[in-house]
């Protein structure tokens, strides 16, 4: 840079200021749709990822034990076999 450029932006110390906010003002206007963008974008995986999370809860939720099957049939084979000896 030169002297004689740095004496003229010395001595219009506004006009430096006024390019430098139109360039800060052209910068935002392309910062911030981006911005905007990543933030849709990464609240978009979180819901997603919250609903899916949802759904195998209750996937897990509504499958039955085997166990407790097995269980109830025994027991509900013990009552019909005391219903049927009339013990019952």
């Amino acid at each position: 840079v030169s002297t004689e450029t740095r004496h003229y932006w010395s001595r219009n110390m506004d006009e430096c200021e006024r390019i430098y906010r139109s360039k800060e003002a052209a910068a935002m206007q392309i910062r911030k749709p981006i911005a905007i963008g990543c933030m849709i974008f990464i609240a978009f995986f979180m819901v997603k990822s919250i609903v899916e999370a949802r759904a195998r809860a209750l996937q897990r939720q509504q499958r039955v034990d085997p166990n407790m099957v097995e269980t109830y049939r025994a027991i509900h084979m013990l009552i019909r076999q005391l219903k049927r000896a009339g013990n019952f």
